[in-house]
C-alpha cells in the first residue's frame, strides 16, 4: 500500500470519524488543525502537507478565505488531490467549488451526503456523493473508501452538489424548528416537498443540475440530518424554537441563510420557506406565531391554524 499519507485538515467530529475509518483499513492518516490541542502530533501546516497524496478539508467554510491563501497549500497545487466536505458559502457568496477551482485547478472533488459523524464512529453505513469533472481523480479518491462502510456514488455536477449541500444545511435548521415547536410529521412532510421545489429553483439559477436535489447530496442528506438529534443544524433549529439564543449563534446553516436569501430570495418570492426561516431567526421568541401566520398566508381559505 502507498505509504504517502492522507492529510485531514480539521480535526473536528467528521474529520476524526473519517480518519478513523481510513486507519481501520490500513491508511496512514495525518491530522492538522488550527487549534493545536486537537492535533495528536504537533505539526505546522508546512510539515503536515509534505508528502501527502490526498488532502481532505473538514473545516467550516468561513475558514476558506485564509486557508486557501496558505503558501504551504499553494505549493502543492500540482502534486496532491483535494477533497472537500465543507457545506457553505464563502463570505462573498462564492461557492466552494468556485473557490477550490481557483486554488487547485480541476484537481479537487466535493463529498456530500448523509454522513453523520457519530454514526460513522459506531460502524454504521454512511453514504456520499463524490462530485468532480475529473474521472481519473474520482477513481483515485474512491479507492480510499474501498472496504469501508462509507458508500460512494459519483456526479459530475460539481456546482449542483455544492449548492445542494449548502441548501441542505439551511433547510435542516427549519426542520429542526418544526420539531422544536412539535408541529408534527404532517408539517414536516409538507415542508420537505416544498423544500425540494425551492432547492430545484436555486440549483438551476446557480448553474447546477436541478435533478441533483434528489441525490445523496440533497434529499438523502436532508432526510438524515433533518430528522437526527445528532445533526448540529437540526439541533440549532430546535434551540431557536425553544428560545435558547445563545445555543444557536453560528453554524453553516444560519451563516449561509443570509447569503442564500440575498442572492436567490427574489426568485423564490416572499412566501418561500427561506423567507419563513429568516423571519423566525429575526423573531425567535415568536417562532410559533410566525410559523402559524406563514401557514395562514399560504392557505388563506383555511382556518384553525391557531388551534394546532
Amino acid at each position: 500500500m502507498d505509504a504517502e499519507p492522507i492529510l485531514i485538515i480539521g480535526a473536528g467530529q467528521i474529520g476524526e470519524a473519517l480518519g478513523r475509518a481510513f486507519q481501520e483499513r490500513g491508511e496512514r492518516v495525518v491530522f492538522w488543525d488550527n487549534n493545536p490541542a486537537k492535533m495528536r502530533v504537533p505539526l505546522t501546516l508546512e510539515d503536515a502537507v509534505k508528502g501527502a497524496r490526498i488532502i481532505i478539508f473538514c473545516v467550516p467554510t468561513v475558514a476558506y478565505d485564509t486557508l486557501l491563501l496558505e503558501p504551504a497549500l499553494n505549493r502543492q497545487r500540482d502534486h496532491v488531490d483535494i477533497l472537500a466536505l465543507s457545506k457553505g458559502l464563502l463570505e462573498n457568496g462564492e461557492t466552494i467549488d468556485s473557490a477550490l477551482e481557483k486554488a487547485f485547478g480541476s484537481r479537487y472533488a466535493l463529498l456530500a451526503g448523509p454522513m453523520i459523524a457519530e454514526e460513522i464512529n459506531r460502524g454504521k453505513h454512511s453514504f456520499a456523493m463524490l462530485a468532480t469533472r475529473d474521472h481519473d481523480l474520482a477513481l483515485r479518491l474512491r479507492s480510499i473508501f474501498a472496504g469501508s462502510r462509507i458508500c460512494i456514488d459519483e456526479s459530475s455536477d460539481v456546482r449542483g452538489v455544492a449548492m445542494a449541500a449548502v441548501l441542505k444545511n439551511v433547510y435542516t435548521v427549519l426542520l429542526g424548528i418544526a420539531d422544536g415547536l412539535s408541529l408534527g410529521a404532517n408539517v414536516r412532510g409538507w415542508m420537505v416537498q416544498r423544500i425540494m421545489r425551492e432547492m430545484q429553483v436555486i440549483l438551476r439559477a446557480a448553474g447546477g443540475d436541478p435533478k441533483s436535489v434528489w441525490e445523496l447530496c440533497g434529499l438523502g442528506d436532508l432526510v438524515a440530518t433533518g430528522t437526527s438529534r445528532e445533526s448540529h443544524n437540526h439541533e440549532t433549529g430546535r434551540s431557536i424554537a425553544q428560545g435558547n439564543v445563545d445555543l444557536w449563534m453560528g453554524g453553516e446553516g444560519i451563516r449561509s441563510l443570509t447569503l442564500v436569501r440575498q442572492r436567490y430570495g427574489e426568485i423564490l418570492g416572499r412566501h418561500s420557506l427561506l423567507a419563513l426561516l429568516e423571519a423566525i431567526v429575526m423573531r425567535s421568541s415568536a417562532a410559533r406565531a410566525v410559523t402559524e401566520q406563514y401557514l395562514k398566508d399560504c392557505f388563506p381559505a383555511q382556518s384553525g391554524f391557531e388551534k394546532a
